[in-house]
């Protein structure tokens, strides 16, 4: 009986406890649960607390029952329906929307939300749309930028004939238990980096496990990546742990230290201090690793990337990794002093994120994160997530002010030159650029347009008379004073002798190549004449020859045919010898009108035969052979996405491509004999009128699209079986017209996109037709592989013609010309993907097409570190000072400073310049390349800057307190001239501007419409005339690696062995120069962050 009191005494106490239990857990979630912050988000109050957006009631209705929200669309007309709600946030805080949705019918019901800043909505955000489909949760994590103090959350649906249903929407801030940024806390224990976070302390750290696919945050990604951190001092130590089921899959092309990482498989890290600049950090699975920073306080070394992976200022880092049965892992030390470099506070707030690329087929999973971004790019800080570090308090960084000297000056050559001459003679004695001169012909026949620019180009005034001698006469071709080395080089069909003496000019050549080479060279150098201030050659003889045949880049037929006419006409004067035509306009359609298939023809983009016609015999005029270029196989949206041709798809049933998503990337079927029936006939049209030697098939990234047809399925055929059958018919159709077949080889190459086909490199190279010459384009950046760019010999080893095909990364096309010339490849070709006429080019190909044929015509003799002259001179003398009509600049005066200049380390701090360095080491000599003389301001015998500053538009000066203020409210500013002048010589500037790692495009349309500040020449009598400056075509920031088309050079140099220096000059000519000018008036631009400086102003 006593037992059995105790045990119901036992029981009582049991259930007393359980039931204390339970209530706790209930109360622990009460605490730690998170408040919707949507009001009516379960709809139990029907539609009140939403705003609504109904661009069409009749068409679009809803109704509210039981808690679930429809909405209804009967047309696919385009006008807004949604739901939405506007809730106050904190900045930088995370937050996760979360509902329930389903569709049914041909509807897209699309949850998104907008950042408010400065009281505008930025672009919109989509969370995981929904379509036909039952209930499905979607959940979205938010990461709030650092600006945003308004989130517009809203819920809208299109469709035709379609039902969405919506229930159980919420919005609330993520992980309140977490209050505020997580911390990372310092941690006892010594941890030796070997590549695998195995050690007691890892486990003590902050763990993040919660990977989510880039791009879209409400999907967890597929396999488990797990990471670790914590600090140990100023040191933060990060831990990494990636399920990989197949070791043998991970891509792991970078064979040492390089950017390269980036392709393979990796872990990258990403680390802000500000939500601007960004510290990025990558190590692969061999344990290769990558260190760069980003921001404007990424300041270029030199004009090409710095070879350099040191963190930069005190610190260090460390990384190792290590592959295992199922999973490889990473660990990674870093010196957080590298990241700061400044003083800070004792537990810093930083933003973070990790990342891991799996190059796969399945494209959409290739890349997670921990920050769950819905940005589908990594370099977005502003959606890092916000991490305090628990650290002693860092070094202070108070160094000295020094006084720096340039340690490489570039300028232009003696001898303005595209290539370094096989051998070069020169004498003391002068022959002055003659008034006209007498051009003889022997042996060979020069168009008449190109003998009319050569005389044009060497004549100036007066009534001396030099005569031009022209042979194509193997027979005078005297190599006699060369050695055998020197000899052999010159054995190229395009070598010439350019003799420069009292009697004459004498081009000797074997060939009329050679004889067109010659006189290209000659132009330069007259060109260069020209614009100095004796006006003369200098008595020499020049022996020259290229080092690597083939020298071609691409061009896409966009303009007028005049302006295409300059594009050859700059080729021609950098000595390239081919151009690869595109002739089509991605899925508008072709360029070139067709007879056959005229449904194929773009509108308003074509152009009349007769003028491709035109085009091609003024390339062969100059020895430049024109090949057409039309996508046969992968990309042919022009054809395969129109409704006529669509059957000849790969998936005739889809309107665009499969992994892209893009109508012109689609593939056609090689299963299909339709398909080559339909390809030659428009091949058989452009060989009829063009008559070229050769030409390109295109034939890239064809793993944009399904390779495998419905037809070739039935055949057994793999994916490398449709590309084999593609190019080889291709091939062998070609061969009977007895025309050379061009081809991008990326499909080919193992190192590239080879890997998507189910065989490649040197499984597949034996059964392609040896008869196609592969133009491999490869963008790796240098020193990703020990071999930089192994294709161009394994093509070689196989027995192809190849040519290597650079982009505009100076490293790239530096490593690729010389791995063409080591190989004894065929060929280089300059590809260009946007606009290459003069006056749209980018900043970034100027310089590609200048140094790149620069080294392509000798690259034996040359390299990046060599070369002693601004990247873009060649191209800006061949494509823009040949074109005008300027002398050498004479009575040159410098206009006086205003007041109002800013000088010392004030005017540095508003340019970005480094605050350690003394800001009149930029000081030294300026001369624009006709020879005007610009001098700084001055101010307290410092240099001094005008700094005119964006929105609000003011000019800058120090006050007493020694703050930047207005100057009386001013938006403008006036710089004295009174005098009648032919040209004003702007020295002038802008402060650094982040962009690194942008494409020459994005670069373009970053500042495209940017208002960044002009120039207003105001005359005597009350008229004016606008000056627009635009970023990367008459200005840029002090420290770009590129300079537009309009910048002449001004200071470009090397200061310290630390810091490009890149000033340029811009000439303005008078349209009135009869005309007394008053005063110059600066304005500043509307864009925010942009501040224009100028250094120094001339007159002539």
């Amino acid at each position: 009986m006593i037992y059995l009191k105790n045990f119901i005494s036992s029981f009582r106490s049991f259930y007393k406890i359980l039931f204390l239990f339970f209530i706790l857990i209930f109360a622990t979630a009460l605490l730690f649960s998170a408040p919707n912050l949507l009001e009516n988000g379960d709809f139990k109050s029907g539609g009140n607390g939403w705003e609504k957006s109904i661009g069409d009631p009749e068409d679009a209705v809803y109704e509210i029952n039981d808690g679930i929200l429809c909405m209804k669309r009967s047309s696919g007309k385009k006008y807004m329906f949604r739901f939405y709600q506007d809730i106050p946030v904190k900045p930088g805080s995370r937050y996760i929307l979360s509902l329930y949705a389903k569709v049914e019918g041909h509807g897209t019901f699309s949850p998104s939300y907008y950042f408010e800043e400065n009281n505008n909505w930025g672009k919109i955000n989509y969370a995981k749309q929904k379509k036909e489909g039952d209930w499905e949760e979607i959940i979205c994590p938010i990461n709030i930028a650092p600006g945003c103090i308004k989130i517009r959350v809203q819920f809208m649906f299109a469709g035709v004939n379609a039902k969405a249903w919506l229930k159980n929407t919420e919005f609330s801030e993520a992980d309140t238990r977490q209050a505020g940024s997580l911390i990372i806390r310092q941690k006892q224990g010594n941890v030796i980096i070997d590549g695998n976070p195995d050690d007691d302390i890892w486990k003590q750290g902050l763990s993040m496990d919660d990977f989510r696919v880039l791009g879209y945050p409400e999907e967890k990604a597929a396999l488990n990546t797990k990471a670790y951190a914590y600090m140990s001092g100023q040191e933060l130590f990060l831990g990494f742990e990636m399920q990989e089921p197949d070791p043998s899959s991970m891509l792991m092309m970078a064979e040492m230290d390089s950017l390269g990482i980036y392709a393979d498989d990796c872990i990258e890290v990403h680390i802000s201090t500000d939500r601007k600049n960004i510290s990025h950090m990558l190590v692969n699975p061999n344990g290769h690793k990558w260190f760069s920073q980003h921001g404007t306080l990424n300041l270029n070394k030199y004009w090409y990337p710095a070879l350099d992976n040191s963190v930069k200022g005190q610190g260090s880092w460390e990384a190792k990794a290590g592959i295992y049965q199922n999973k490889w892992t990473a660990e990674i030390r870093i010196n957080m002093n590298s990241i700061f470099m400044t003083d800070t506070t004792k537990d810093p707030e930083i933003y973070i994120n990790l990342s891991r690329h799996r190059p796969r087929n399945d494209k959409k999973q290739e890349y997670v994160n921990w920050a769950a971004m819905s940005s589908k790019r990594l370099a977005a800080p502003e959606e890092y997530r916000s991490v305090k570090l628990e650290m002693p308090p860092l070094a202070k960084f108070r160094q000295e002010v020094k006084t720096l000297r340039y340690t490489k000056v570039f300028d232009e050559p003696l001898y303005l030159i595209p290539g370094s001459p096989v051998k070069l003679l020169s004498g003391k004695e002068k022959i002055a650029l003659p008034g006209s001169v007498k051009i003889i012909e022997k042996d060979v026949n020069i168009d008449p347009e190109v003998k009319k620019i050569l005389a044009e180009k060497i004549s100036l005034s007066g009534n001396t008379l030099i005569s031009i001698e022209l042979n194509a006469n193997p027979g005078l071709f005297d190599l006699s004073s060369l050695n055998d080395m020197e000899t052999k080089i010159m054995s190229s069909d395009e070598a010439y002798i350019l003799d420069i003496n009292p009697k004459g000019i004498f081009i000797n050549s074997r060939t009329k190549a050679g004889c067109l080479r010659g006189i290209a060279s000659l132009i330069m150098l007259a060109l260069q004449k020209r614009f100095s201030e004796d006006k003369a050659f200098s008595r020499c003889i020049i022996y020259d020859a290229p080092r690597i045949k083939n020298r071609a880049m691409t061009i896409n037929c966009r303009g007028s045919l005049a302006e295409e006419k300059e594009i050859i006409d700059y080729m021609f004067l950098l000595k390239l010898n081919q151009v690869f035509i595109n002739l089509v306009a991605y899925d508008k359609g072709t360029l070139f009108r067709f007879k056959s298939h005229p449904g194929i023809i773009a509108e308003n983009l074509n152009r009349p035969t007769e003028e491709y016609k035109e085009l091609f015999r003024y390339a062969r005029a100059r020895g430049i052979d024109p090949v057409p270029w039309m996508a046969s196989w992968t990309k042919t949206g022009h054809r395969t996405g129109k409704e006529t041709y669509r059957h000849l798809g790969v998936r005739p049933d889809l309107e665009k491509a499969t992994h892209w998503g893009r109508v012109y990337d689609k593939n056609m079927d090689s299963a299909n004999p339709e398909s080559f029936k339909i390809l030659f006939e428009l091949w058989d049209e452009i060989i009829e009128e063009l008559k070229p030697s050769g030409c390109h098939i295109g034939n890239d990234e064809a793993y944009h699209d399904d390779m495998v047809s419905a037809l070739a399925e039935k055949k057994g055929w793999k994916s490398s079986d449709w590309y084999r059958e593609a190019v080889n018919k291709t091939a062998g159709y070609f061969k009977k017209k007895g025309v050379i077949m061009y081809m991008w080889a990326d499909m080919l190459d193992p190192w590239k996109y080879g890997r998507y086909l189910d065989i490649t490199g040197k499984d597949l190279l034996p059964q392609i037709d040896k008869n196609i010459v592969l133009v491999q384009w490869d963008y790796s950046p240098k020193f990703q592989r020990k071999d930089n760019f192994p294709f161009i010999k394994l093509g070689k080893e196989q027995g192809f013609k190849v040519y290597g095909g650079p982009w505009y990364d100076p490293a790239n096309y530096s490593e690729i010309i010389q791995d063409v010339y080591a190989y004894q490849a065929d060929g280089v070709c300059l590809t260009f993907w946007g606009e290459t006429l003069p006056n749209e080019i980018y900043a970034e190909h100027i310089a590609e097409c200048s140094a790149g044929s620069y080294l392509a015509w000798s690259p034996k003799e040359n390299s990046l570190e060599n070369i002693l002259f601004p990247p873009s001179l060649f191209f800006k003398y061949a494509a823009y000072y040949s074109k005008n009509n300027l002398s050498y600049a004479e009575n040159t005066r410098q206009i006086q400073a205003p007041d109002f200049t800013l000088s010392g380390n004030s005017l540095g701090n508003i340019i970005g310049f480094p605050p350690n360095i003394d800001i009149n080491s930029i000081a030294a000599p300026v001369k624009n390349y006709r020879g005007a003389e610009i001098s700084f301001f001055k101010k307290n015998g410092s240099i001094a800057g005008v700094a005119m500053e964006g929105n609000p538009q003011k000019v800058i000066v120090k006050n007493k307190n020694g703050n930047f203020s207005a100057d009386n409210g001013t938006d403008s500013c006036k710089i004295i001239i009174n005098g009648m002048v032919k040209y004003l010589s702007f020295l002038h500037t802008m402060n650094k501007q982040a962009i690194e790692g942008m494409k020459p495009g994005d670069v373009v349309k970053k500042y495209n419409n940017a208002d960044i500040g002009s120039y207003r020449i105001c005359y005597t009598d009350g008229s004016s005339c606008s000056l627009p400056l635009k970023y990367r075509v008459n200005i840029n920031d002090w420290n770009d690696a590129y300079s537009g088309r309009f910048c002449e050079k001004g200071i470009f140099g090397i200061l310290g062995d630390s810091y490009l220096i890149n000033i340029p000059v811009l000439t303005w000519q008078n349209p009135n120069p009869d005309k007394i000018i008053s005063y110059v008036e600066l304005i500043g631009g509307t864009e925010k962050k942009i501040t224009t400086v100028l250094f120094g102003l001339a007159a002539e």
